[in-house]
């Protein structure tokens, strides 16, 4: 069980050896300090061996509150290159929004995600930021872009 697991319980150094890619999920550092440490050491060992790190936010608000997310989620963000998340999951995780946006509504517009991805992508140094669309918007989306 995951949310019982130390680092001790794994060897990176074996684990990592010969790979090329560590993909995670917010839910890992929410299952408790302990979890959230194991996705640390497991990241700064991922990048030790050259790996690519992705990252889903997935913030689940019945596992932690923003501020602990907050707290744990941007000191991970160093270790990641690719990031995928909605604008929910980057507010809460990560306390960036778009800007003059209100993500409870469903008035979005393109620019505001590129925007968004924009600035998380210089704050944390990464190479790529993915934002999806939580709900179905045809009317939203630019023509061109496969609904």
């Amino acid at each position: 069980v995951m949310s019982n697991s130390t680092a001790s319980d794994f060897d990176f150094e074996k684990i990592f050896n010969g790979k090329d890619w560590l993909h995670f999920s917010g839910t890992l550092a929410a299952l408790g300090p302990a979890s959230a440490e194991l996705a640390e050491t497991a990241l700064k060992a991922a990048k030790k061996h050259g790996l690519t790190v992705s990252c889903d936010l997935n913030y689940r608000k019945k596992m932690w509150s923003c501020k602990q997310a907050q707290a744990v989620m941007t000191g991970l963000m160093k270790y990641v290159d690719i990031l995928i998340g909605n604008e929910e999951d980057a507010a809460n995780a990560l306390g960036m929004s778009p800007l003059n946006v209100d993500i409870t509504s469903s008035d979005y517009s393109v620019d505001s995600y590129r925007d968004l991805a924009e600035a998380i992508q210089r704050r944390f140094n990464m190479k790529y930021v993915v934002m999806t669309f939580r709900k179905n918007l045809p009317d939203r989306f630019p023509s061109g872009i496969d609904k």
